[in-house]
């Protein structure tokens, strides 16, 4: 599964080029959209806008391809996502925020990011360990990807933390055991057998697995 990439991809519609290699786009009113400078190779930097004038996302061209890091803000000019891009794929590591605060005076007072989730990229697809975050800053979930699908055990938490579920995937789907947990014992309370996704008996499980 590819992820759809937050930044914006620079549209060609409404575009003016300029003797200094000044490329910009415009919404249909006529505000800016978006602006390149570049260099004749088609290098440079370019920036994105909402059409109330506020900053969307910044990033870098290297011969007409997205090279290095993107950063994307939300309307209230609040860093939502820090990406990196390699010959115009998502590539290496890239961070997801909250776009508003936890209502936490703390939070405020430091200005402090709320992380929603961060991991890793491969040429646009996710692969090894991404991690979501509650808004509390505690897990809700974890687990490793491989070449966009879910990859091995995921573990599934709780908003105060407590390890709930936990399922073994394969290929992108359920495949195996699922562990659902006593949320105060933190004992296993319940197993679920799971072959392509379908929920089996254990027996078939077992059969299937000889």
């Amino acid at each position: 599964m590819k992820k759809l990439l937050v930044c914006l991809s620079i549209s060609f519609s409404f575009f003016t080029f300029a003797q200094n290699d000044t490329i910009k786009s415009f919404f249909a009113k006529g505000e800016l959209k978006e602006i390149c400078y570049l260099d004749n190779t088609g290098t440079g930097q370019c920036f994105v806008y909402y059409q109330n004038g506020a900053m969307n996302s910044t990033f870098q061209l290297l011969n007409n391809n997205r090279e290095g890091p993107c950063l994307t803000f939300s309307k209230q000019q609040k860093l939502i996502s820090e990406e990196n891009f390699s010959k115009g794929s998502l590539n290496g590591y890239a961070t997801y925020y909250y776009e508003s605060d936890s209502g936490n005076a703390l939070d405020k007072m430091t200005q402090s990011k709320l992380m929603y989730r961060k991991g890793n990229y491969i040429d646009d697809f996710y692969e090894g360990e991404w991690i979501s975050f509650y808004q509390n800053g505690e897990i809700k979930q974890k687990g490793n990807y491989s070449k966009g699908s879910p990859e091995g055990i995921w573990s599934f938490y709780t908003l105060s933390g407590v390890l709930e579920t936990s399922i073994l995937y394969k290929e992108g789907k359920k495949n195996g055991e699922q562990l659902i947990f006593d949320l105060e014992k933190h004992k296993v309370t319940k197993r679920q057998y799971f072959l392509k996704d379908k929920l089996v008996t254990k027996r078939k499980f077992i059969k299937n697995n000889l």
